[in-house]
């Protein structure tokens, strides 16, 4: 059996769910849920299976819409984090109720009840970084950039903010206690070094390096992802995956460098994955990689020197790539800045049998719309040899800077993928429909012929002129109720006030002709005039009968009056 450890253990523990659900047999109920964790688990599936209140009648009924609004002090690019059950946050009584935590670009934290819309305590972590490289693809000033992760049984939050200290731009790793905020332990500045091919030492350097991708909490670690600003830099900017001990954020003897290549003055293979986590199962740390020289010459996941395009599976110390898989055509990918990095890794939670065996299954999607369904046991290598073993199965998704998700429902284990919309892969720019589809994973996988079975898709959700795809999550109450949710990105039209509005939008996994049933659509906040270069990668959070939605200076609570 497949199972999620380190962040989704505790959470399931925390709310008492049972873990050792098969795919066909998924966790029936819970009292309480906490979301920890970016995209709900280290799996990174968007799965909330014990959502017993916001069933689809419910969501498609005259009750379902918006609460109540919460001014935040600037641009939310992070994921709202719900914790349930505490007493008191900010010296304030909370009864029990949902906190939700939250980081700006402007290095705020909040702590909010979700149940009132009050701000019960909030703290800045520090002046943010204006005009990082003159990038603005996450707004004109960089703070909190990359989702953080809470521990619940030390009751931990532990966040990176991006700070200008004494004119030079420093990370720093906080571990915040989440009833007031404060540092728990002294905050880390975060450096780094590593040897290149060639022996030289290369040294982490903040100014060039983003920190974008969400927190991992595993196995009593946490570990970052690093990318570039809009690779300005592309000779100073590399992809490292650093870790650090959880309780004294002490940094791990060991640290990777995704490209360790010599001589060519052109480096990358980032780690940025549109915001996505890095994911982790009992074992091993997965991330996907973008692009680096364009020539394509300087990919070489086989010597060890440049894991550029790929998935890679690392060990937890972090002293190894235990293994990759490369797309064939990484070449094309190189060249027309295509990274298959722009979306995150989804381990599938359960066990698909093949040939006899058990396999444990991975879904990841890039740029060229391709996902590919791998097996997470053996990746299989690919780039320029074909790969040994296959990938399981790939489909055309459409252009995707965003993640998947997954659930069981009537139709069995189902990835829902997004793409399609607007992008300039080739250099060109390209806009096609954007839609939701779900995909049907038989519990036993074929040796040969397709896998993934498309079971629906979204009317076109398109009107945006920011990047392709958006993300998803999906509520249940084990295989039924299913609702798949997504945010949509920002109009090309702005509202009274200047934004450029953003939907919410609910659908059922059920389908005619092939079109998924909407349930609900609303306004979920909106994007701000001077960000509309920097990707809305909102992720809707689902829990104990509300839907939270963190914009452009506000949060957005959902749920039945």
């Amino acid at each position: 059996m497949w199972l999620f450890l380190g962040v989704f253990q505790l959470l399931l523990t925390a709310c008492g769910q049972h873990q050792g659900a098969s795919p066909a047999q998924p966790s029936v109920a819970a009292p309480r849920v906490s979301v920890l964790t970016h995209h709900y688990d280290n799996g990174r599936t968007g799965w909330n299976n014990a959502e017993s209140i916001l069933t689809v009648s419910a969501v498609s009924g005259a009750r379902f819409g918006l609460l109540r609004t919460v001014p935040l002090d600037d641009q939310v690019d992070t994921q709202p984090l719900v914790v349930a059950g505490l007493s008191s946050v900010g010296g304030q009584a909370v009864g029990g109720h949902d906190v939700v935590y939250l980081t700006t670009e402007t290095n705020t934290v909040y702590a909010i009840d979700g149940a009132t819309g009050a701000v019960l305590v909030s703290r800045s972590l520090g002046a943010a970084v204006p005009s990082p490289q003159m990038c603005f693809s996450n707004g004109h000033t960089v703070g909190i950039n990359g989702t953080g992760v809470i521990d619940p049984v030390s009751e931990t939050l532990y966040v990176i903010a991006y700070t200008l200290e004494n004119g030079v731009a420093t990370y720093r790793l906080h571990a915040l206690d989440i009833t007031t905020l404060q540092d728990k332990v002294t905050s880390q500045v975060i450096t780094a070094s590593h040897a290149l091919a060639d022996g030289s030492i290369f040294n982490f350097n903040a100014s060039v390096q983003r920190q974008r991708a969400a927190l991992l909490l595993f196995n009593g670690s946490i570990y970052a992802g690093f990318a570039s600003f809009c690779d300005f830099v592309p000779g100073q900017s590399r992809g490292w995956v650093l870790g650090w001990t959880a309780n004294t954020l002490t940094p791990l003897a060991a640290n990777q460098l995704t490209d360790r290549a010599t001589g060519t003055g052109y480096y990358l293979s980032s780690i940025w994955m549109s915001g996505a986590g890095l994911a982790a199962d009992s074992s091993n740390i997965y991330a996907v990689t973008g692009n680096s020289n364009p020539s394509g010459a300087t990919y070489d996941a086989a010597g060890g020197t440049n894991f550029a395009e790929s998935l890679i599976k690392l060990s937890p110390d972090l002293t190894s790539v235990v293994d990759w898989f490369t797309p064939q055509n990484y070449v094309f990918l190189e060249a027309t800045d295509g990274d298959f990095g722009a979306g995150g890794v989804m381990l599938i939670p359960g066990v698909f049998g093949q040939g006899g065996a058990s396999v444990a299954l991975a879904a990841a999607a890039g740029k060229d719309g391709a996902m590919y369904l791998l097996n997470a046991g053996a990746l299989g290598h690919g780039g320029p040899a074909p790969a040994s073993p296959a990938p399981v199965d790939a489909a055309a998704v459409g252009y995707c800077w965003c993640a998947e998700s997954y659930f069981v429902g009537a139709n069995g284990p189902t990835i829902v993928s997004s793409g399609g919309g607007f992008s300039e892969i080739e250099s060109v720019a390209h806009t096609t429909p954007l839609t939701i589809q779900l995909w049907s994973v038989p519990s036993t996988i074929p040796s040969t012929g397709p896998v993934l079975v498309k079971a629906g898709a979204s009317s076109d959700l398109s009107g945006s002129p920011q990047d392709g795809g958006i993300f998803t999550s999906v509520s249940s109450h084990g295989p039924s109720n299913v609702v798949i949710w997504a945010v949509t990105r920002p109009t090309t039209t702005p509202d009274a006030s200047g934004g450029y509005p953003m939907s919410l939008f609910a659908f059922s996994e059920a389908a005619t002709n092939g079109q998924l049933t909407k349930l609900y659509q609303g306004v979920a906040g909106e994007w701000g005039p001077d960000s509309m270069n920097a990707n809305a990668n909102t992720v809707p959070v689902v829990a104990n009968g509300q839907v939270y939605v963190a914009t452009y200076k506000q949060l957005r609570i959902f749920g039945l009056h």
